[in-house]
């Protein structure tokens, strides 16, 4: 794997990036390593809710009545004994 580098970091950064490696108890390659691997689970998470999110409102065409969108039905989406 190609090694990242990054210059100029502002020194506060350095400081908390080492204090939280420490607490974790790793080395700061290996929790700035963590950082990045946690923000892209997350990121990756919010794309798939988005795009399901994109694609019921497509499936809807416009009209947004659950009960005429089986789909939104079949996923339990609508209950309309609430």
């Amino acid at each position: 794997m190609n090694p990242i580098i990054l210059d100029d970091l502002d020194p506060n950064i350095i400081q908390w990036l080492n204090s939280r490696a420490q607490k974790h108890g790793h080395s700061l390659q290996a929790e700035v390593k963590s950082i990045l691997q946690q923000l892209t689970v997350a990121k990756t998470k919010e794309v798939k809710r988005m795009q399901n999110l994109e694609f019921r409102i497509t499936f809807c065409n416009g009209d947004f009545t659950p009960t005429q969108n089986p789909l939104l039905v079949e996923a339990g989406d609508f209950n309309p004994q609430r």
